[in-house]
């Protein structure tokens, strides 16, 4: 659920046509794997976005937001759409959604946390965990070390690249509710320490005779990477009551949405072909 105010001029959504929305895709697969160029571009544009659910007689199974490239203004656009096994994501409600710049006063920790009943609801420390580690340029650049693909490595698929979408089940929006999505990092791994074995030759001496022997020796650097997958931290805002049955809003965040890649494109018929 989430709240019910409007959205503001400047973050409202157009309605594209499917040409337009494959050019926008079809220019960040394009960029998506020149590291420079991303870099560049994430480094520019917004950190957040919002989206705004119309129900109407069709009966999406998910949302899709594709990320899509406009070379003129060198910035990333949102392109939404609806999308079922009789939806195909190139009908008519497809969207062009503005990125936002990131306002750390949203962030901010509400005083009373939802009870986090649902196993999709993450703590709000969490999630701004994540969404500031997005922020954080040298997570995002050793992000980019770790999945931008070089031609050899497209042909042997060793890196999953750079994200080209995500789904959102359409379950979690109702209609005309607000949502504000986050651009996120979901840590999979870290590393802390590297051991290197280094063979070295050591002056010895026995009954007057000296000699070289090999010996090893072990050393440990405290070496810390991380390894990061694209996230997106949706934020709903819950109208509720405190205890006094004073009206006052609640912030929810959730952990919703399947990045592609790494995950399958299935059913992404806005994306160019593998």
């Amino acid at each position: 659920m989430g709240s019910k105010k409007k959205i503001s001029r400047k973050e409202q959504a157009t309605v594209i046509s499917a040409s337009e929305a494959h050019k926008l895709t079809g220019a960040w697969n394009d960029i998506r794997n020149n590291y420079a160029k991303v870099d560049s571009v994430f480094s520019q544009m917004g950190a957040c976005f919002s989206y705004q659910y119309h129900a109407g007689p069709e009966k999406p199974s998910s949302i899709h937001f594709y990320l899509g490239y406009d070379e003129g203004e060198n910035t990333v656009y949102i392109i939404a759409t609806k999308y079922s096994d009789d939806i195909s994501d190139t009908n008519k409600d497809i969207t062009k959604i503005p990125l936002q710049e990131l306002d750390i006063e949203e962030l901010l920790i509400p005083s009373e946390e939802p009870d986090i009943t649902d196993s999709n609801t993450i703590s709000p420390l969490e999630g701004n965990k994540r969404i500031a580690d997005w922020n954080n340029i040298h997570n995002r650049r050793e992000w980019l070390n770790q999945n931008i693909k070089s031609p050899g490595e497209i042909e042997a698929g060793e890196k999953p690249g750079v994200i080209q979408a995500y789904s959102v089940s359409a379950k979690d929006f109702d209609h005309l509710d607000i949502h504000k999505c986050y651009f996120a990092f979901r840590q999979i791994k870290e590393t802390k320490e590297r051991e290197t074995v280094e063979t070295i030759k050591v002056l010895t001496e026995s009954e007057g005779i000296r000699d070289y022997k090999e010996k090893k020796e072990v050393s440990k650097s405290k070496d810390v990477r991380k390894f990061f997958q694209a996230d997106l931290v949706v934020v709903s805002l819950k109208e509720t009551k405190s205890k006094e049955a004073e009206q006052y809003v609640k912030k929810v965040y959730e952990d919703v949405a399947g990045p592609v890649p790494p995950f399958k494109p299935l059913g992404f018929s806005l994306l160019p072909p593998l």
